[in-house]
């Protein structure tokens, strides 16, 4: 579990009700991209400490099209869509540590917060193509 925290996403809710929608957009998707960056950080670190990290893409296309060995699967996305998975999670990880809560839909809070099932088999893959 991963989050940027608390403060981007009191700046977004600013920005929002000042009416200043094009900089909410832009600061709102750039939180979200490096949320997922960060995830994608700590899956590669934990590649490495396993050991399948050679296989490491060249590029971007190459973590678009899942280059390298494990998947990450976020609740709520269609490989894992129940949301209800968090409360199971939450009590494994005890996120409120690091600032992370639930509403009672489930959701995480701050939004700018991700989470996932991490499985390195060689044939974890998100979709079979």
């Amino acid at each position: 579990m991963v989050t940027i925290g608390e403060k981007i996403a009191a700046e977004t809710k600013r920005l929002f009700e000042a009416d200043a929608y094009h900089d909410y957009l832009m600061l709102h998707g750039f939180s979200v991209e490096v949320t997922d960056a960060l995830a994608e950080y700590w899956h590669e670190v934990m590649r490495r400490e396993l050991g399948i990290a050679a296989e490491k893409p060249d590029n971007m296309t190459g973590y678009v099209t899942q280059g390298y060995q494990g998947s990450r699967y976020g609740f709520g996305y269609p490989a894992c869509p129940d949301l209800d998975a968090h409360t199971m999670l939450f009590k494994l990880l005890k996120p409120e540590a690091i600032g992370v809560t639930l509403t009672e839909t489930m959701e995480m809070v701050p939004e700018v917060s991700t989470s996932a099932i991490i499985a390195h088999h060689p044939q974890a893959k998100y979709f079979a193509l």
